[in-house]
């Protein structure tokens, strides 16, 4: 996978365990985001708690939470 990424893609997680610390190093990429879903999101009544690296640019972030919202989040 590492291979495969630019430095201008953005790597999304939701590796229940894993630290974005660990998915940075381990793919040497630098912009990452880290969401935690509960099962309630199945049913668009879900709560997901995510957070990102400083790499992660402000129109990023944007379509993080208007995605994370369609799966119920508010």
């Amino acid at each position: 996978m590492q291979s495969s990424l630019s430095k201008d893609q953005t790597v999304m997680s939701i590796m229940a365990g894993v630290k974005m610390h660990t998915i940075g190093l381990k793919l040497e990429h630098k912009k990452l985001i880290r969401v935690m879903p509960n099962t309630p999101a199945q049913i668009r009544q879900g709560i997901s708690a995510w957070t990102a690296s400083k790499e992660v640019d402000q129109p990023t972030l944007e379509f993080v939470k208007d995605m994370l919202q369609a799966s119920g989040m508010k």
